[in-house]
């Protein structure tokens, strides 16, 4: 399911992971190359979620 279709007044949600999406390697090098990486993997990466119901 897609997190903006999950109702948030019935699920607390957090972040579980952040990896580094493939598709985004120009900004991932970039980004480690720039130092900034972990701003860069936010932006790009891809975001699983953990939604408990409340």
């Amino acid at each position: 399911m897609h997190l903006s279709k999950l109702p948030t007044d019935k699920y607390s949600v957090e972040l579980a992971s952040l990896n580094w999406d493939p598709k985004f390697f120009t900004q991932m090098f970039k980004g480690i190359w720039d130092g900034n990486a972990e701003e860069v993997k936010l932006k790009t990466g891809k975001k699983f979620y953990w939604a408990k119901p409340i």
